[in-house]
């Protein structure tokens, strides 16, 4: 089997000697965390950096849930997490490390809500045995895994700012480097995940340079949820125009799975 990428055995001994040495700022801006001794490429139109939640990952994952690449907030709020955990535990495992990181910053607030309001509706939960979508967070964590496909925080150059990367400008199908990062890391991360019975792209970008690079995974994939951001003004029309078929691709993957819970 392929093993995951990961760099945190890399990064750490940077991490700390930034944030954790005598005098360092606990400021954690843009200028402090997007700097060149956290950078892993740096091209014209972007820049990828490095931070810690991706690398840790769920080996017994029933469901995945797949963004483009994290933002600036998830990727501020996993090194905070990490700080504060380092702070109280200076010799915490990289394993550790990586793992409440990604407990902490994964897909959180009004996204959270809405994606679970769609999987409720699709009845999930009954599925899984379990009360509903947002205990995959909590209690029943355990089936859920989460990433994205450039798992690496990935920021776009405008007008002089490293913002947001969307999956445009440049796509991931249509950039040599993220394609072939794609490849590299994502393809290692399935294949550790072997029970996996649905995967969950958010939003039309993920899904469609997703099924291009595995379409070998297509029949997992739940097509047509429209992406839970607050800021999709047609999220709830979508989401109804496609409630069958994705209620009846739901109902087809877990047709023969045994109790999950």
């Amino acid at each position: 089997m392929l093993t995951p990428v990961n760099h945190i055995d890399e990064f750490l001994p940077v991490i700390k000697s930034s944030f954790l040495s005598a005098g360092a700022s606990n400021d954690l801006t843009k200028d402090n965390l997007l700097t060149r001794n956290l950078c892993l490429t740096d091209t014209d139109r972007y820049a990828m950096y490095y931070a810690p939640h991706n690398d840790d990952m769920n080996p017994d994952a029933v469901i995945l849930i797949i963004g483009i690449t994290p933002g600036f907030s998830q990727t501020r709020t996993a090194y905070r997490t990490l700080l504060d955990v380092l702070h109280k535990d200076p010799d915490a495992s990289p394993q550790m490390l990586c793992h409440l990181a990604k407990v902490r910053s994964r897909f959180a607030g009004p996204m959270r809500r809405n994606l679970m309001d769609m999987l409720d509706q699709l009845g999930l939960p009954a599925y899984l045995s379990i009360p509903d979508s947002a205990s995959l967070f909590n209690e029943h964590d355990r089936l859920l895994g989460t990433t994205s496909l450039l798992k690496y925080p990935v920021f776009r150059k405008h007008n002089g700012q490293l913002i947001n990367y969307g999956g445009t400008s440049p796509s991931m199908l249509g950039d040599p480097y993220l394609t072939s990062f794609i490849r590299n890391s994502f393809t290692s991360e399935l294949a550790a995940m072997p029970d996996l019975k649905l995967i969950i792209p958010l939003g039309k970008a993920v899904e469609t340079a997703f099924l291009t690079i595995y379409p070998e995974y297509q029949h997992l994939v739940l097509r047509g949820l429209p992406h839970p951001s607050g800021v999709n003004a047609h999220r709830g029309q979508i989401f109804t125009e496609n409630r069958r078929a994705l209620e009846m691709k739901l109902q087809n993957n877990f047709s023969n799975s045994t109790d999950l819970r």
